[in-house]
């Protein structure tokens, strides 16, 4: 459900040891019901990433502990910009700005598939981001050069699947 907590380990004979003063660390969008289901949310999407993975670096921690940091600000702009870091350290990140369907160079306007993918909008027809926008999302990790209906599009995108 995407809570922090401090807790005790006890071990038991058994393989599974148990949680004792199990304690939850709040922090203040826990309170905004909307900023709670954006948390949820994503955390959903981490969870459904780290399926069958068994030690997990901890980068991720990282990241989550930044995002709860700025959450407060603008949550959907603080997932985007967190989600290229994680592209990017996961290898993920196409900056090459070639689209991933027909292989042509992307000059003008690009369009962006689930994994921030990029497309052509002759092969995504819908509309598009400025190139350069999406260069500094890229480069930079920040979306200043957004607007909200834009951040909003971003957001969309990774709902997708991380």
């Amino acid at each position: 459900v995407g809570f922090l907590i401090d807790f005790e380990e006890e071990k038991t004979p058994v393989q599974i040891n148990r949680l004792r003063n199990v304690m939850q660390i709040g922090f203040t969008f826990l309170l905004d019901i909307n900023k709670m289901i954006i948390w949820q949310n994503f955390i959903k999407l981490l969870n459904e990433h780290f399926w069958e993975i068994e030690e997990i670096d901890n980068f991720y921690f990282d990241m989550l502990m930044d995002i709860i940091h700025n959450f407060d600000r603008n949550p959907k702009r603080v997932l985007v910009e967190n989600y290229v870091k994680l592209l990017e350290f996961e290898g993920r990140l196409h900056n090459d700005f070639e689209c991933f369907l027909c292989e042509k160079l992307i000059e003008n306007r690009v369009n962006l598939a689930r994994g921030y993918l990029t497309a052509c909008e002759e092969c995504i027809p819908k509309k598009g981001f400025e190139i350069d926008k999406i260069k500094t999302l890229f480069n930079e990790k920040k979306t200043l050069l957004f607007d909200e209906k834009e951040i909003e599009s971003l957001y969309n995108i990774l709902m997708l699947g991380i």
